[in-house]
C-alpha cells in the first residue's frame, strides 16, 4: 500500500512547480501535466530524492555535533541554517528536473534552450 501511495505521489510531485510557472493553471491541469512529465521518469525522480538522504545525515551529524560542542542554542541555529540551505537546494534540483523533462517533451535537450531563453529575455 506505501507504494502505491509512494508511485501516486512521484506522479504528481511536479504539479506545484507547474503551477508557480504558470499561474493561470487549474489544480487538476497541473496534476494532469504532471502526471504526462513523469511518464517513464518516476524513478529518476525517486532516485534523486534517494541522493538528498546523505545530505539529511550531514545535516543531522552537524547539528547533533555542534550542540553537544556549543550548547543547544548553537544547535538550533545551525539547524535553521542547514535547513534553510538544503531546502532550496533540494527545491532548486527539483526545478532543474521539472525543466529537464518540459525540454524533452518539447524536443530540446540540454541546456541550450535555457541559455537561449536568459539571452532572449536579457535581449528584449
Amino acid at each position: 500500500m506505501a507504494v502505491l501511495g509512494v508511485m501516486a505521489a512521484l506522479k504528481y510531485a511536479l504539479a506545484d512547480i507547474l503551477m508557480a510557472e504558470k499561474p493561470e493553471l487549474k489544480i487538476t491541469q497541473a496534476a494532469k501535466e504532471s502526471r504526462d512529465l513523469m511518464k517513464g521518469h518516476r524513478m529518476q525522480l525517486f532516485l534523486l530524492f534517494l541522493s538528498f538522504i546523505l545530505w539529511f545525515l550531514l545535516e543531522n551529524l552537524a547539528v547533533n555535533l555542534i550542540g553537544g560542542l556549543f550548547g543547544s542554542i548553537a544547535a538550533l541555529m545551525v539547524n535553521m541554517l542547514c535547513s534553510l540551505a538544503l531546502s532550496a537546494y533540494i527545491y532548486t534540483t527539483i526545478c532543474a528536473f521539472c525543466l529537464t523533462l518540459q525540454q524533452e517533451k518539447e524536443g530540446e535537450t540540454g541546456n541550450h534552450a535555457v541559455i537561449r531563453e536568459a539571452v532572449d529575455e536579457g535581449g528584449e
